[in-house]
């Protein structure tokens, strides 16, 4: 496959993107709120155990390889009650004394962070790959083409990315409010349902689909808080 200079240019603003967003969230919600870095380091540790008992369980029950079981209701099913699960453990055994807002949120970038990291690698040497081919003489006469065909493609992930900190943001609040306020208690299935939602919304119509939700839930969550007793920071 060959790529424009356009395209490619389009596909490095990409990786950049993917890799920065989760780090921009935590240096600005550090800087503006000053919840401390320790939540952040906390969300990126803790997706690391979440992966061991989620591999597990994806091993025994997609065994059939079926692309209903195994790609859309199990996977997401699973992926959503392990992150969730994993990240109310998370909080309330690591983080009892981290009950605000922007605690959570800098949770959740961490964990989104830890998230993003192993497709940028992937992407990264792909990219990298893209490049020597374009070296091998790629013309910049087919930039309109690129412009026309490539946009979704390259805009996608993006999206993608910036959805799933949102999620997360967004989970980390619900299930924070989970753990230090017992009337918030059923906030934790609340999370895994909307989280597995937007996991089989993405399955079966694209990245953009799951956005609808997740903008639903970001605004939700924000009314949330605002009529609530959460603090937004210390």
């Amino acid at each position: 496959m060959e790529y424009s200079a356009l395209q490619l240019f389009g596909l490095l603003v990409r990786l950049c993107f993917e890799l920065t967003l989760p780090i921009i969230a935590v240096v600005y919600i550090y800087k503006k709120y000053r919840c401390g870095i320790y939540p952040a380091i906390i969300g990126f540790a803790a997706l690391n155990l979440i992966v061991l008992p989620r591999a597990l369980l994806n091993n025994i029950f997609l065994s059939d390889g079926s692309f209903w079981v195994g790609q859309i209701v199990t996977t997401a099913l699973i992926g959503a009650t392990c992150e969730e699960t994993g990240r109310f453990i998370a909080m309330k055994f690591t983080m009892p004394n981290h009950d605000t807002a922007a605690d959570a949120m800098c949770y959740g970038a961490g964990h989104s962070l830890m998230e993003t990291l192993p497709m940028t690698f992937n992407y990264t040497l792909s990219f990298i790959a893209t490049g020597i081919t374009l070296l091998s003489g790629a013309s910049a006469e087919n930039a309109d083409i690129v412009m026309s065909m490539g946009f979704i493609d390259i805009a996608s992930p993006i999206v993608d990315v910036a959805q799933a900190l949102a999620l997360h943001l967004s989970c980390s609040v619900l299930v924070c409010m989970s753990v230090h306020y017992s009337q918030c208690r059923r906030f934790l299935p609340i999370a895994i349902a909307v989280h597995a939602g937007a996991n089989i919304l993405k399955y079966f119509f694209g990245t953009w689909a799951g956005l609808i939700l997740v903008t639903i839930l970001c605004i939700k969550t924000y009314k949330t808080v605002k009529n609530s007793n959460m603090p937004l920071c210390h």
